[in-house]
């Protein structure tokens, strides 16, 4: 997906980050890597935050603190972090299982979420799904 930009602040679906598999085995594990660049804007101090879905249930989110789960930081100044995310699923089934990414930001700034068609930012944008048999 192109580049987002966005001031929401109730969690919202990529239109284009999300995949589907369809596993063979009920008890196969999925692993799930994400690999995107998240910008938070310059002046305000705020932070952006992703999360993946699997239907509606949340099966990756980041640390919480008081204020909300950040996938990155509060910051004053332009960066561009990567955020690379590895782990494992276990959906139990063998019809599709679709995967979604979510974005929202924190105290009410602006977020860019960079994908993969993002310039120089755009080759190590991915989200790649990997049955592993039990």
């Amino acid at each position: 997906f192109p580049v987002t930009i966005t001031t929401a602040t109730a969690w919202t679906d990529t239109t284009n980050l999300q995949l589907t598999i369809t596993p063979k085995f009920s008890t196969s594990l999925i692993k799930l890597e994400l690999s995107m660049y998240l910008r938070t804007n310059v002046s305000t101090g705020d932070a952006a935050g992703v999360r993946i879905r699997r239907g509606n249930k949340i099966v990756w989110r980041p640390i919480h603190d008081t204020t909300g789960p950040y996938s990155t930081f509060w910051t004053n100044v332009a960066l561009h972090p990567q955020l690379c995310v590895v782990f494992m699923d276990q959906p139990s089934t063998t019809s599709p299982v679709t995967y979604t990414l979510q974005y929202r930001t924190y105290n009410g700034g602006t977020a860019q979420i960079f994908g993969p068609a993002s310039g120089a930012y755009g080759n190590s944008q991915y989200l790649i799904a990997t049955e592993i048999a039990q």
